[in-house]
């Protein structure tokens, strides 16, 4: 069985510590892993998710930055029309209340 499995999955295999508890010294030297060479893939292993979380992260944080900048360009423009809206409702009223004749005159 052990034969058919890929190169990494008799590693996990042979390393799992509920099927292998230990290693005899003899068979380190027919390819089994040792103690340092162990911790130098599980390092490797980590690192390499670490990198793919930190590009996946890199991806959101800048979908993130470029909606804050519409937001930000979306609130001025509001803010703009809000200002002329209001500027143009104050003209509205100056010019009616001077156009107005009192009816008593």
């Amino acid at each position: 069985m052990s034969a058919k499995l890929l190169p990494l999955a008799q590693y996990c295999l042979i390393n799992n510590p509920l099927v292998f508890p230990f290693r005899p010294r003899s068979q380190e030297s027919k390819g089994y892993l040792s103690m340092d060479e162990d911790r130098i893939i599980e390092l490797e292993i980590k690192q390499a998710y670490q990198e793919d979380l930190l590009q996946a992260l890199n991806g959101i944080v800048s979908q993130q930055q470029q909606q804050i900048d519409r937001l930000e360009r979306t609130c001025a423009l509001l803010n703009e029309r809000i200002k002329s809206v209001s500027e143009q409702r104050q003209e509205g009223e100056n010019t009616s209340h001077q156009q107005e004749i009192p009816p008593h005159y």
